[in-house]
């Protein structure tokens, strides 16, 4: 204080005065200082930095708001000015203030896109998209503006339980993004994430491989890659995808399942036990997913007839998801193809209906297993109840067999040709002659 009541032109020595003042508690000293230095020499970033936390200190907010809007124009780069003065209206309960100090600030420092964005936010808290998606489309317009934080708004938007914007708006807003910010990794990630919400796994997978092309170290990319390609692709483009994940992240649990699924599909059971054991033995994921791979390992043995080793890894799975539909549903279809127990099959079956009745993948298998048993007129309802939710090449089979059995030699030839249609490989000359 000496000093500066000496040498008063000195700035330096007067903002360590007032850091020191801040420091003691003397908050009403420094603030008189830092408006003395203002006076001055101007209000420079640094010094209103520093009257900014002692009004909110003294909780004079309005004075504080003032501070952060003359930040704000001073460097309009930093998005934290603006999402403070937002925060302190709202912290107040004032959110029409709130909304009008970024509508000003859009006016005053119209070269940015952080008061569109915070407004877009405002509009989507009050659940008035209408109202937000101009300002989305504004900030996501601004080159300024980083691509990694539009694309996880974007994606945050997709993500919601209950949607507030249609998919059509959705999609615009990443073909802006795209068009300012071409060829980036996650803005391709999130153009497959899109295209896949659309129902179009092709350009979904083309897009996540274009990402991954450009940036391979993107583990949720390659995962959402292998999930697309699992429900919508062959298992030669999932054995591919999870080979090529495996080469950058080769313990990674999800990637090891997903290329077990893939050698069970293409019948290369030994290779599928192989790397789903490795899933096994590690046996440190969630319930839901560990069932899985036990289920996937139970169908690998199956197929290798080593029945024993095929009944644990199913029980196991059962043991981490009493319950699970799909695993109850894979074991009794597992136990029908064997000799000699079916009635094992029908109690799993049995299981599953009471669990799911007006499933339809449940009333086709079951059915299925009821025809085996030789009850075929029940077998034929549940059929037909599963064809009319959803017809499959699999229960269009199924269901000509029982028909054929039932002596409607006619239906079932139709019913044969319906499963050929959706893709099923079958010679109607071999099933016609069948006793």
């Amino acid at each position: 204080k000496k000093i500066v009541d000496r040498f008063p032109e000195q700035k330096g020595q007067k903002l360590e005065l007032a850091s020191l003042y801040r420091r003691n508690d003397k908050v009403e000293e420094a603030l008189a200082l830092l408006e003395d230095i203002s006076r001055e020499s101007g209000s420079t970033a640094q010094i209103l930095n520093q009257q900014k936390e002692l009004y909110l200190q003294l909780e004079r907010y309005e004075e504080a708001a003032s501070v952060l809007q003359q930040l704000a124009r001073q460097e309009p780069e930093y998005f934290g000015h603006f999402e403070e003065l937002y925060d302190i209206y709202m912290m107040q309960d004032q959110p029409v203030q709130a909304a009008s100090a970024m509508r000003s600030l859009l006016k005053e420092v119209p070269g940015t896109g952080y008061p569109n964005l915070i407004l877009a936010g405002h509009f989507h808290q009050m659940e008035m998209p209408d109202s937000a998606k101009g300002y989305l489309t504004a900030a996501l317009s601004d080159p300024s503006l980083n691509y990694p934080g539009k694309v996880e708004v974007t994606r945050n938007l997709m993500e919601q339980n209950e949607p507030l914007y249609p998919l059509a708006f959705i999609q615009d807003l990443v073909k802006l993004i795209d068009e300012i910010h071409p060829q980036q990794a996650p803005v391709l990630a999130l153009k497959g994430k899109v295209a896949s919400k659309a129902q179009q796994p092709d350009s979904s997978m083309k897009y996540y491989r274009q990402s991954l092309k450009v940036d391979p170290a993107q583990e949720k990319v390659w995962l959402a890659w292998m999930k697309t390609s699992y429900q919508h692709g062959t298992p030669a483009q999932l054995l591919e995808v999870s080979e090529r994940a495996l080469e950058f992240y080769p313990n990674q649990l999800e990637f090891l399942y997903y290329h077990g699924v893939a050698r069970n599909l293409l019948n290369q059971y030994e290779d599928a036990i192989f790397f789903l054991n490795k899933v096994r033995r590690v046996g440190s994921g969630e319930n839901g997913f560990m069932a899985r791979v036990h289920t996937e390992l139970g169908k690998a043995y199956h197929f290798t007839k080593k029945f024993e080793d095929s009944d644990e890894a199913f029980n196991q799975a059962l043991d981490r998801q009493p319950d699970d539909v799909d695993v109850i549903r894979t074991y009794a279809s597992i136990l029908a193809e064997r000799n000699g127990q079916l009635q094992e099959a029908l109690k799993m079956s049995n299981k599953a209906m009471a669990l799911q009745p007006e499933d339809p993948e449940t009333r086709g298998l079951h059915g299925f297993i009821l025809f085996q048993s030789g009850e075929h007129q029940e077998a034929a309802k549940l059929l037909r109840q599963s064809i009319e939710k959803k017809p499959t090449a699999v229960t269009y089979e199924r269901y000509g067999d029982v028909l054929f059995q039932l002596g409607d030699k006619k239906e079932a030839l139709a019913q044969w040709e319906k499963a050929q249609e959706l893709g099923a490989e079958i010679d109607l000359n071999q099933k016609m002659q069948k006793p």
